[in-house]
């Protein structure tokens, strides 16, 4: 027996639909969720060079000003 792609589509598409009208979460939510974890992760992994660049940044600004 085959599924036919566009019954397997549908019944994830429902099923999915489904999952979601069951939990109490909107795609904004999920976006922001994926987007904290993602740049968190990102900026812990790269703070010594940030931390450099905002003190050079700082150094410079200071020097301009003398």
């Amino acid at each position: 027996m085959t599924i036919p792609p566009e019954a397997i589509t549908k019944g994830v598409a429902d099923s999915f639909d489904f999952w979601l009208s069951q939990h109490d979460i909107s795609t904004p939510e999920v976006i922001q969720a994926g987007v904290e974890k993602a740049l968190g992760g990102w900026l812990a992994s790269h703070s010594d060079e940030l931390i450099a660049a905002i003190a050079e940044a700082a150094a410079d600004r200071n020097a301009e000003s003398l």
